[in-house]
């Protein structure tokens, strides 16, 4: 018998698998251009080779042995970024850079829109145990337009694999 997967990993194996599928199509747009060949093929490679590591931290997720590892300090959050604070790629680095003091962040997947702002989702496992309320009240300090969608412990038997 399987053991059911958590929403939470759930939620995160949905947005890897969005994102892999997005650049495969990507990939397979390029592989149809004609134009620029010895370009197309790098863009394909990196797209692939992200790809790849998106598919290795799903199974890395789901554990080798079908488990996940426990701990308490681990938390959810997904961030909604406005989109005259975050215009771009370049406007999130300050964000990116801010949230790394945080703790680990572990399944980061950004989604962009091309007209500015978008969504940020990670896992964020800290050195030490952090209610919630602190850790939204931090996240509000760096986050500059924009909101909290979410920000919750993760349950019991979750935590930073490796």
């Amino acid at each position: 018998m399987i053991a059911p997967i958590r929403p939470e990993l759930a939620l995160g194996i949905a947005l890897a698998l969005e994102s892999t599928e997005a650049e495969i199509e990507k990939v397979r747009g390029i592989l149809r251009e004609e134009s620029d060949v010895p370009m197309s093929e790098d863009r394909a490679f990196q797209l692939l080779s992200r790809a790849k590591r998106r598919i290795e931290t799903v199974r890395l997720a789901l554990g080798a042995d079908g488990s996940v590892q426990t701990g308490i300090d681990s938390h959810f959050v997904q961030l909604e970024l406005a989109a005259e604070s975050y215009p771009d790629r370049c406007s999130v680095a300050t964000l990116l850079d801010g949230l790394s003091h945080l703790g680990a962040l572990d399944c980061i997947e950004l989604a962009l829109a091309p007209e500015g702002g978008g969504r940020l989702c990670f896992i964020v496992h800290g050195e030490e145990e952090i209610p919630a309320e602190k850790l939204r009240e931090r996240l509000l300090s760096l986050l500059v337009g924009g909101s909290i969608a979410c920000c919750r412990p993760l349950p019991a038997g979750f935590s930073k694999a490796g």
